[in-house]
Formats: C-alpha cells, sequence, structure tokens
C-alpha cells in the first residue's frame, strides 16, 4: 500500500507541474545611488556585478587602531566606502599634532581624492575596493593601520607586529619604544620609511590612546598567560596520567579484592570479636582512594578535560588551594566520625559501601585516562 500511495502521490505532482505555468518575475524599482546604503561590508562584497558607484560599504570601528595622515581614530569611527573613495566620519577626532614630513611622491601613495578633500565635513581618502577589503580585515582582526599622503601605508597584523607596536603607544620610555618598534618591524618582516619609523619612534600618545593600548595589551597578555597555562596543564596531565592510573588501577584492585572478602553482614558479626582489621583497612582505602581523586580532578580540570556541572564545585575548583583544603578538611572529617564510631553496625556498614563508592570511582577515572591518552 506504501508503494501504491507514493505513486499516486508522484504522478498527482507531475499532473500539477505540468498545468504550472511560471509568472514572469518582476523586481520593485532600484533605489537611488545615493540611498542605496550596505550596512554590512560582507554583504556589500557579495554584490560584484553592481556598479561601485551605487554601492556604499559601511563600516564601523570596533577593533584595532587607526591612524590617518597624523590623526587617531577611536572605535567610534564610520569608514564609508563608495566609488574608490574612503570617508571617515568622526564627529571629534583626536589630532596628534605630528604630521609626517613631506617627501617626494614615489610608489602608491593614499592621497585625498581630487575634488572631494572634504565631504559634508568628513576625511576622505582615496582607495581601490581591495585595498579598503585589507584596511577593514586588518581592523576586524585588531591590527594597526596607518595611512598618510607621504608614506606608503602601514598595515600590521596583531600576531605580526602589531601588538609589539600598540605596545609602543603606552607611556614608556625612548628606549623600550625604539626596542618595541624594531620588534614589531622585524615580526612583520619590513623595513618602514625612515620618516614613518622617525615618526612613529617620535610619537607622543595622547592619554585616551595610551589608555586604550594599555586595555588592549593587559587583555592580550592575560589571554596569552591563560592559554600557556592551560597547554602547561595539558603537559602535566599526561605526565602524571600514567603513574596515577598504575596507582589507581592497584587501589582498585585491592578494594575489590577487600570488598569481596569482607561482605557488609560479617563486618557486623565481627564487631561482637572486637576485631577491627577490616574497618581499619577500608578507612585507609577510602583515604588513598579521596586523595587519588582529588589529584585526578585538579589535574583533568585544568587540562581542559572536564567541566563541573556543580556550580559550588566549579567554583571551588577555579582556586586549587582551596579544593584541595575543602577536599582534606572533609575527607578527614568524615574518616574521624567513622572511626570514632567504628563499632557501630551502621558505621562498618557505611564504611564498606563507601569503598565500594570509591572504587567504582576509580574505575570511573581509568576509563577518563585511557579516552584521554
Amino acid at each position: 500500500m506504501f508503494i501504491i500511495f507514493q505513486v499516486i502521490t508522484i504522478i498527482v505532482a507531475v499532473a500539477s507541474e505540468a498545468g504550472f505555468v511560471h509568472a514572469g518575475l518582476k523586481f520593485p524599482p532600484r533605489p537611488p545611488a545615493d540611498i542605496r546604503h550596505v550596512e554590512s561590508s560582507e554583504t556589500a562584497d557579495n554584490l560584484p556585478h553592481a556598479d561601485p558607484g551605487e554601492v556604499e560599504t559601511i563600516f564601523r570601528i570596533s577593533k584595532g587602531f587607526l591612524f590617518v595622515h597624523g590623526q587617531y581614530y577611536s572605535p567610534s569611527t564610520t569608514l564609508a566606502w563608495r566609488a574608490d573613495v574612503l570617508r571617515i566620519d568622526q564627529a571629534a577626532s583626536e589630532s596628534l599634532a605630528c604630521a609626517l614630513p613631506r617627501v617626494p611622491d614615489e610608489g602608491f601613495r593614499y592621497q585625498a581624492t581630487a575634488g572631494v578633500a572634504e565631504m559634508g565635513g568628513a576625511k576622505t581618502v582615496g582607495i581601490k575596493r581591495d585595498e579598503f577589503r585589507a584596511i577593514r580585515s586588518m581592523l576586524e582582526c585588531g591590527g594597526v593601520v596607518i595611512l598618510s599622503d607621504t608614506c606608503n601605508p602601514l598595515l600590521l597584523e596583531q600576531s605580526r607586529g602589531g601588538f609589539e607596536l600598540i605596545q609602543s603607544l603606552t607611556h614608556l620610555p625612548g628606549p623600550q619604544r625604539e626596542e618595541l618598534l624594531d620588534s614589531a618591524f622585524a615580526a612583520a618582516f619590513i623595513e618602514p620609511e625612515p620618516d614613518m619609523r622617525s615618526w612613529l619612534g617620535n610619537l607622543d600618545p595622547s592619554d585616551e590612546l595610551a589608555d586604550r593600548a594599555v586595555k588592549h595589551v593587559n587583555r592580550v597578555q592575560k589571554t596569552e598567560a591563560t592559554n600557556l597555562a592551560t597547554v602547561a596543564a595539558v603537559r602535566r596531565f599526561y605526565d602524571f596520567s600514567y603513574p596515577i592510573t598504575v596507582v589507581a588501577m592497584a587501589t582498585f584492585v585491592f578494594s575489590i579484592g577487600s570488598l569481596l572478602a569482607v561482605r557488609p553482614q560479617e563486618l557486623v558479626a565481627v564487631a561482637v570479636s572486637k576485631d577491627e582489621t577490616s574497618v581499619h583497612k577500608f578507612l585507609l582505602l577510602i583515604a588513598a582512594m579521596s586523595m587519588i581523586d582529588l589529584v585526578w580532578t585538579l589535574l583533568a580540570h585544568q587540562a581542559n578535560h572536564i567541566i563541573e556541572i556543580n556550580p559550588v564545585g566549579g567554583a571551588l575548583l577555579n582556586d586549587p588551594n582551596r579544593v584541595i583544603l575543602f577536599k582534606v578538611l572533609a575527607t578527614g572529617l568524615a574518616i574521624g566520625i567513622l572511626y570514632r564510631v567504628r563499632t557501630s553496625p551502621f558505621a562498618r556498614k557505611a564504611c564498606w559501601w563507601v569503598c565500594l563508592t570509591l572504587a567504582l570511582l576509580m574505575a570511573r577515572w581509568i576509563i577518563v585516562a585511557g579516552i584521554s591518552a
């Protein structure tokens, strides 16, 4: 019946398609060129058929450091590109009062476009679409872009010289700034023009620019320190994984053997004869397996191999000292209570069941170590 139903459905669909007449596609009239603004630069890049004089790509700076003709532009700046003209809109830009000296026009220069040097009070720069894409990409990645009508452009990725250059924008002594600039250009494998190099070396950043550079440097250094700590934790986990696994397996086997040798009912019976050997053995196993669980938890959490779902436990794991203190106190208190009331039948059963629970936990850690290896 199912096959017959499918055949009938296909026949009906074909018949409906044969009787269907496609209507002509109608597009709305194209708006005037001066109002066809594209807020997303990615959308504008996907319009290769469009006339570059009709589409304006708008990009708002949120990262990176932009300098144009000796002037610094903060993240509130909006870049609008249209017809090989880049318009820079900012209500109050910060002039660094350190314009580059004039040099003979050799090679490529970013220059103000003739006839549109000022457009509604905004600075304009003549660049091609590919050049605008490179500038936008560099700023989106947190890099440094320096445009001038006297020197070749300088675009530095954050990972290739940009970070060192941003560090030099803080209030540092001259020798340290020169050293950072040398490191930046060496990392980028470029040799800047003498005038550009001199301008960067003599640049006196304002408090706003220096504060932003300091915050950026601190954020990057904190992220780098976190990443290095994670890498070290992963190496530490793999270095100690094998010996801890061997110890855990031996403890697990010994615990299972002890649990099978004495049942909870037999522990209660032994209590009458005052034989405490089994209870002492279980208490020692509880202490040993608790410490193995503590070490394994810290190593795995720091290496990001496990995630603590319990919010209280997650907060404790962020500080290893608090975790160690809490684990030692809690385990010591529990073992002390069980030892104090070791003659009680309930306490002896509790020792047996706690030992079994921790033995299963050891088995779980052994499996996790095998998967992570």
